[in-house]
């Protein structure tokens, strides 16, 4: 079920794990749109209407440390997801771009539900780029994805 009319762009190299995020992005979003690496964000998303960025770290290329305020840039509403092992530094940068969510994709992955609605939809708490809270002691999403699939 799309419980949003906004799209989704995701930032990886093909692959397993990106394959599985874009499967999963699509069961929330009507578009989603995969980008290899940084190079690509302007030549590839004329759009700018999309509720969800999610970037990897299976990017063709490592973004240097504009790519998060170039994102912020092209995507002023969007809220923004940060997945994998980033180098510190560009860590640090990704987090003052404030994602909601930063992360492993195995943590990511036993959440996602719950970001997901929160992000896409009904779901969306007051402020725009407002982290999403997650707490594993309360009882799990209904709609967990195998730690695996990640």
């Amino acid at each position: 079920m799309k419980v949003s009319e906004g799209g989704a762009v995701l930032f990886g190299r093909s692959g397993e794990r990106v394959r599985a995020l874009r499967d999963l992005l699509a069961e929330h979003f009507l578009r989603v749109v995969v980008v290899g690496g940084p190079e690509d964000l302007v030549l590839r998303l004329p759009d700018r209407d999309c509720r969800l960025v999610v970037v990897t770290d299976r990017l063709e290329k490592a973004p240097d440390g504009t790519f998060f305020a170039r994102l912020r840039r092209f995507f002023p509403s969007a809220r923004l997801i940060v997945l994998g092992d980033l180098p510190a530094g560009l860590e640090v940068v990704a987090r003052s771009a404030g994602p909601v969510f930063v992360g492993s994709y195995e943590a990511f992955g036993f959440f996602s539900s719950q970001i997901l609605l929160a992000v896409s939809g009904d779901g969306h708490a007051g402020h725009e780029h407002e982290p999403v809270s997650v707490d594993p002691v309360k009882e799990m999403p209904c709609r967990q994805r195998p730690i695996s699939a990640f």
